[in-house]
């Protein structure tokens, strides 16, 4: 929390290990995650994530943006 409660941020790790049902193999995964929010008034704000999953010989990535409305 920074700049009087207005500015949010995350850092984030997750290590996932999928194993599928009688299947001899398995697929692991290490995520990694930052994102930043930003109450823009009391009850509107948004964010913005990004998210990085490394497997074996793959890598992909992930820009989510929100824009949130409560009432």
């Amino acid at each position: 929390e920074f700049l009087n409660g207005k500015f949010y941020s995350e850092l984030g790790y997750q290590f996932v290990d999928y194993n599928f049902g009688g299947a001899l193999n398995s697929l692991k995964q290490n995520i990694a995650d930052i994102s930043i929010s930003w109450r823009i008034y009391k009850k509107l704000s948004s964010s913005l994530k990004f998210e990085e999953t490394f497997e074996n010989k793959t890598r992909y990535s992930r820009l989510n943006f929100q824009i949130i409305q409560r009432f």
